[in-house]
């Protein structure tokens, strides 16, 4: 466990040698466990003989001077994520830090969806900010108060898709997990087999679409069409298909829309 956790460690950063080190640690049955406060430091850590935490630096958004103040608090001495929070100095508070945090995980302990955590987080700010207005001018102020239970909570595509966003991989789970027969009735293959094949070759890929990045083309007949290279992944590995001119305006909205809802495409060609 030790290893692993020192190599992904290592790793942070680098997309694709990251996706290699999760799916030989899941191999070896060893759980990636949210970031969680007070128990993750910047790296990632050893949480027992088979689990490891994620680390705060694999946090997009999560600056490296805001973790100190995340690191050593002990959660359990706070009966509500608001407590928490007027606990903390106002850097971690902030909007733009407490998305991540939730999107990832780390405010998992508090047991409220991430959904409507993340909905309720420009009313968190207010409250606080109200709260601290109160204090810094002598007065008396009750802990704010949110009733969660008013926001919309997220559907599991939902939690991953914020979890790739914030992490940069599936962490609870993957949209195709589960779905293994689905891409045997299709004819699709593999993508890390796709990736080994020594020459061209037909084939068909089931993935999710993680990025699409239009680009035009500059000379030629086709002049002034766009095309997309499109990134799909499935639970092993990730390849860069391309949608040609003759495509696009086909297929694009179509791509997008996959995208955003984390809905598997079947790629052929």
């Amino acid at each position: 466990v030790e290893f692993f956790a020192a190599n992904l460690t290592q790793v942070m950063g680098k997309d694709d040698k990251m996706r290699a080190f999760i799916t030989d640690a899941k191999a070896h049955n060893i759980d990636l466990l949210p970031p969680q406060l007070g128990v993750s430091k910047w790296d990632f850590e050893v949480k027992s003989k088979n689990s490891i935490v994620l680390g705060l630096g694999m946090i997009k958004g999560l600056g490296k001077a805001i973790a100190p103040h995340l690191q050593d608090i002990n959660v359990g001495n706070y009966s509500n994520i608001m407590e928490l929070l007027i606990n903390l100095p106002k850097e971690p508070t902030k909007q733009s830090v407490l998305k991540p945090l939730t999107s990832s995980g780390a405010l998992d302990y508090f047991n409220i969806d991430r959904g409507q955590l993340y909905a309720a987080i420009p009313s968190i700010a207010k409250k606080l900010q109200a709260y601290r207005k109160k204090i810094d001018q002598g007065k008396e102020a009750k802990i704010p108060e949110i009733d969660f239970d008013s926001f919309e909570k997220w559907d599991i595509n939902e939690l991953l898709k914020a979890e790739k966003n914030t992490l940069s991989f599936y962490l609870s789970g993957h949209p195709l997990q589960g779905k293994g027969s689905l891409a045997i009735s299709m004819g699709a293959m593999p993508i890390r087999n796709a990736l080994e094949l020594k020459q061209e070759a037909n084939v068909a890929l089931l993935g999710v679409v993680t990025n699409i990045t239009v680009k035009g083309v500059k000379s030629g007949k086709n002049a002034g069409k766009k095309y997309a290279r499109v990134l799909i992944e499935d639970e092993h590995a990730e390849i860069v298909c391309m949608v040609f001119t003759h495509l696009y305006n086909k297929v694009i909205d179509k791509l997008k829309y996959a995208e955003d809802i984390s809905e598997p495409v079947l790629m052929i060609g």
